[in-house]
C-alpha cells in the first residue's frame, strides 16, 4: 500500500500540534474548579467526565500525522494511571509545554538529540529535588484531603479516608455504582469471586446464600470425579460438629449431584465452590487460602492426591458466606506467624516488580491474607453521573493508597515551581548553551500546572507565580482562589504521582523532538457507500 510522509521541521510540528490538542482538551478539566468534557457514544447515553485518560482515550483527528502526536500524549497519561492512578492530566498538561517550549531551541538549530539528553538530565533532578520536598501523612486530615481533592468531592474525601484509617493501605476497595447516598460496606475475611456449583446447597433461601460455621476445608487444583477418601473425610468433619467445604478446579456432574446428596443426607453443611482465578494465580491464590486456614494444598503439582487427604490436610475458618459470585471466609485457623510470613515475602514481591498486572495481583493477595476489604457504593441520580463519579473515586483511591505508601508533597503545582526555583539557582560547570536551552525549557513547563490550575479558578497566572517563594509551603488553593499555607490546608499530592507525572511527560517530548520522519498509510480507496442511499446499490455505481 502506498504511504504517506513527513519529513524533519514538518513531522515535528505535526505531532507537536497533536500533543497540543490532547492538552488543550484537558487542561480544562485540571483542579477543584475543572469542567468536565462530554463525550458522545454512537449507542447509548452520551459520558461526562474530567479524568484525563478517560478523555484522551475518546479524542482522535482527521490529520493523521497529529493524531499520532495524540497517540503519544495518550501513552503518558496512559503509563501515570497505571504505575499512580492519578495525574494523568497533568502528565499530558507537562508533556505539550515541554515539546512547544523546545520548538523554538529546535528552529534556531539547537541538536535534538542533544536537547533531550540534558533534558532527561535537569528531569533527574528535579524528580530528586521533588522527592527531599516528600513528608509521610501523620493525621487522618491529611489523608482525607488527598482523597478529596482527587475525587473534587468532600462525601467522597471523607468515605475513602476512613477506609484507609480504618483498615489500613494494603485494604482492598471494590467500586459499585448505586442510585443513592455514597456508602460503604465493610467485609471481614478473605474473599473470592466464586460462587457456589449448585443453587441445591442454598441454606439461605431468602438471600440465596451458603452460611456455614465451624467449616473443615479440603483445598485442591484437580478436578473431582469421584469421592472415595472424601466420603469418610465428611463424615469425620459431620462427627466433630464441622460443616464442610470443598475447593476444587471443576467437577463433573455425578461429582456435582453426589456433593448435593451427601449436604441433603447430613445433619451438617456440605458445599463446594470452584478455585478461583486462571494460570499461575490459583495456585498461589490456593496456596494462600490453605496458609490462611492451616491446611494444606493438595497440589497436583506435587502428586497430592485429594483420595488420598487425611484429616491433617484440611484447614479450618470459623465462618464461610458463599453466594451466588462470591465467597468470604473470617477466622482462618492459620498460624498468624506463616500468614504474617507470607505476607513480608509478598511484599519482597511487590518491591521488585514493576507490570501493573502483576502488582495488581500481588496486592489482591496482601489484602486477601489481611482479611481487610470495604465496598464503596457511589452514588448519583443517573447512570451518567454514577459512571462520571465513580472515575473521580477510582482516582482518589489510588492517591490516598500512594499517598499513605510514598508519601506527599505540597499540591496545586506548587512542588513542580518550587523545584524550578530551585533548579534555576544551580550553576553547572561548565554551562553549554544546550545545556541552558534545556534547563530553561523544563523550568518554563514545571509552571504550567499551576498557570492551569490559575486559569481554571479565573485567576492571573503571572500574578500567582509572582507570589510563590520555594522557602516558604505558601500556594494556591484553587477550591477558594486565595493564596495559603498549603501544608496547614491540607492541600497535598502523593508524590508517585507528582514524579510519575513528569517522568512519563518527559519520555513523550524525548520521542516527539527527536523523530525525523512520518510514515503512515495512505487512504486511495473510495467509498463506494458514501453518500445518499439510492437503493439497489445505485451508489456504488456512482449514480446521483
Amino acid at each position: 500500500m502506498p504511504k504517506l510522509l513527513r519529513f524533519e521541521e514538518e513531522a515535528r510540528h505535526s505531532l507537536a500540534q497533536g500533543v497540543h490538542i490532547l492538552s488543550q482538551a484537558v487542561r480544562g478539566t485540571l483542579g477543584p474548579k475543572g469542567k468536565l468534557a462530554v463525550m458522545d457514544r454512537l449507542i447509548g447515553k452520551p459520558v461526562v467526565s474530567n479524568d484525563g485518560i478517560s478523555i484522551a482515550n475518546e479524542i482522535e483527528v482527521s490529520d493523521r500525522f497529529e493524531n499520532m502526536g495524540i497517540q503519544l500524549a495518550r501513552e503518558a497519561a496512559f503509563q501515570t494511571n497505571e504505575v499512580a492512578g492519578d495525574g494523568t492530566t497533568t502528565s499530558m498538561i507537562l508533556a505539550d509545554a515541554l515539546v512547544q517550549q523546545a520548538q523554538q531551541a529546535l528552529d534556531e538549530g539547537v541538536n535534538a538529540v542533544d536537547l533531550t539528553r540534558q533534558l532527561e538530565m535537569w528531569g533527574k533532578t528535579v524528580q530528586d529535588i521533588i522527592s527531599s520536598q516528600c513528608f509521610a501523612l501523620d493525621d487522618e486530615a491529611g489523608l482525607e484531603a488527598v482523597a478529596r481533592i482527587a475525587a473534587g468531592d468532600e462525601n467522597l474525601g471523607q468515605l475513602i479516608a476512613e477506609i484507609f484509617t480504618r483498615l489500613g493501605a494494603e485494604s482492598h476497595t471494590e467500586l459499585e455504582t448505586y442510585f443513592g447516598p455514597d456508602t460503604i460496606q465493610y467485609h471481614g475475611g478473605m474473599q473470592f469471586d466464586r460462587g457456589y456449583i449448585s443453587h441445591h446447597l442454598v441454606t439461605n433461601p431468602t438471600s440465596m446464600t451458603i452460611e456455614m460455621t465451624d467449616v473443615a476445608l479440603l483445598i485442591t487444583d484437580q478436578k473431582l470425579s469421584h469421592f472415595g477418601a472424601i466420603d469418610a473425610l465428611v463424615e469425620q468433619a459431620i462427627e466433630r460438629g464441622h460443616d464442610f467445604l470443598i475447593i476444587a478446579e471443576d467437577y463433573d456432574e455425578k461429582a456435582m449431584a453426589h456433593i448435593v446428596a451427601l449436604n441433603e443426607a447430613s445433619s451438617r453443611s456440605v458445599a463446594a465452590v470452584r478455585a478461583p482465578e486462571f494460570g499461575p494465580w490459583r495456585k498461589m491464590a490456593l496456596e494462600d487460602l490453605a496458609i490462611f486456614t492451616g491446611g494444606r494444598f493438595l497440589a497436583r503439582d506435587l502428586s497430592l492426591s485429594p483420595d488420598e487427604a487425611q484429616w491433617v490436610d484440611l484447614g479450618f475458618a470459623g465462618h464461610i458466606a458463599i453466594g451466588q459470585d462470591r465467597i468470604t471466609m473470617a477466622d482462618g485457623h492459620g498460624s498468624q506467624d506463616i500468614i504474617q510470613g507470607r505476607q513480608n515475602a509478598i511484599r519482597e514481591q511487590l518491591a521488585h516488580t514493576q507490570q501493573p498486572f502483576e502488582r495488581d495481583k500481588l496486592e489482591e493477595r496482601l489484602t486477601r491474607l489481611a482479611g481487610n476489604t470495604a465496598v464503596l457504593l457511589v452514588g448519583g441520580l443517573t447512570t451518567v453521573e454514577q459512571k462520571e463519579r465513580l472515575q473521580r473515586a477510582e482516582d482518589a483511591i489510588n492517591a490516598a493508597k500512594h499517598a499513605l505508601q510514598d508519601g506527599v508533597v505540597l499540591g496545586g503545582g506548587v512542588s513542580y515551581v518550587h523545584a524550578a526555583m530551585k533548579l534555576r539557582r544551580l550553576v553547572p560547570a561548565p554551562a553549554t548553551d544546550t545545556q541552558e536551552w534545556a534547563r530553561q525549557i523544563l523550568c518554563r513547563s514545571l509552571e504550567e500546572p499551576l498557570r492551569t490550575l490559575a486559569e481554571n479558578s479565573g485567576l492571573s497566572p503571572e500574578t500567582v507565580l509572582s507570589q510563590i517563594d520555594s522557602d516558604t509551603t505558601v500556594g494556591l488553593n484553587a477550591l477558594s482562589a486565595q493564596l495559603e499555607d498549603l501544608r496547614d490546608a491540607h492541600i497535598l499530592d502523593s508524590v508517585t504521582s507528582v514524579i510519575q507525572a513528569l517522568a512519563n511527560a518527559l519520555s513523550v517530548a524525548k520521542m516527539v523532538l527527536t523523530t525525523s520522519v512520518l510514515i503512515c498509510d495512505t487512504l486511495d480507496v473510495a467509498d463506494p457507500t458514501q453518500g445518499p442511499a439510492r437503493g439497489g446499490g445505485e451508489e456504488a455505481f456512482g449514480m446521483n
